[in-house]
């Protein structure tokens, strides 16, 4: 598997073929607005290396994360809560943040 980004998606390549991406946008802030894994490669490492190039090229820009996905939401909060040092301070402190988090609790 190897990971590639372009301006708008990082993308996850397995045999030339494209397997899982997460879309984000940039300004002052990384918006990361949608994670997809292929479903025959959920499970895999897929998943955790999209989301760990995404931290880096966090580091990269000097820019925190702004979740706006459920999953990544959670992979931060609830999964991660180690890397929630990564995400902007005021994505966090949202009542929409924290009602997200608490509506995917609920499932």
């Amino acid at each position: 598997m190897k990971i590639e980004r372009d301006d708008h998606e990082i993308y996850c390549i397995l045999q030339g073929e494209r397997i899982g991406y997460i879309e984000y946008s940039k300004s002052n802030v990384i918006t990361a607005s949608y994670i997809f894994v292929e479903p025959e490669h959920r499970g895999s490492k897929a998943t955790k290396l999209l989301l760990e190039d995404l931290m880096a090229m966090s580091k990269e820009m000097s820019l925190k994360i702004n979740p706006t996905c459920g999953y990544m939401k959670k992979f931060f909060t609830e999964k991660h809560p180690e890397y929630m040092i990564w995400l902007f301070k005021e994505a966090i402190k949202s009542p929409l943040f924290l009602w997200q988090i608490w509506k995917i609790n609920e499932y």
